[in-house]
């Protein structure tokens, strides 16, 4: 729901921005199956690959434009332990680069996890996330690994639809 409702919001303040849409699950938007940049389940490769060939051609000058280019990637996870361990470590590689310059080109990247362990970002690239939103009741672990300065001030319990913005 939360990413439904922030493409909306980006939709309508960032007119002109162009969305990627990787959705493993190939279920939560179906609705844009017939769109150019959705890409579901065994597409999701060719959607991060063609995203990162984008942002290429922004960083070696061939691509000369700061239209807002956002890659919304929905069970990042899944789709990583999906891969053979080359091919994610790769993959993982280029979401770094992107993750770490990406700002500099209109390039930036939501991801949607349920859990979000560092093995998943390469090199500290977790930490390149400007903002990450927590929802529900966050385990202890989690809470050290997104909100680590401030998990002492986080309550126990959370209801539907609660959570911690940093």
């Amino acid at each position: 729901y939360l990413l439904k409702l922030l493409m909306g919001k980006l939709s309508k303040y960032l007119t002109g921005a162009q969305l990627y849409i990787c959705d493993f699950k190939n279920n939560d938007f179906k609705m844009f199956n017939k769109c150019n940049r959705h890409y579901g389940y065994k597409e999701c490769t060719e959607g991060l690959l063609c995203y990162y060939k984008t942002f290429q051609a922004r960083l070696d000058g061939t691509e000369n434009t700061q239209i807002p280019q956002i890659l919304i990637f929905d069970e990042l996870a899944a789709f990583i332990l999906s891969q053979e361990k080359k091919e994610a470590e790769e993959l993982k590689k280029k979401m770094a680069e992107i993750l770490m310059l990406g700002r500099s080109q209109s390039c930036f990247i939501i991801a949607g996890v349920q859990r979000a362990e560092a093995t998943l970002f390469t090199s500290g690239s977790r930490d390149q996330f400007s903002q990450i939103i927590g929802l529900g009741n966050l385990s202890k672990e989690q809470k050290q690994m997104l909100f680590s300065n401030d998990r002492t001030e986080m309550t126990a319990i959370n209801g539907r639809g609660q959570g911690y913005l940093l």
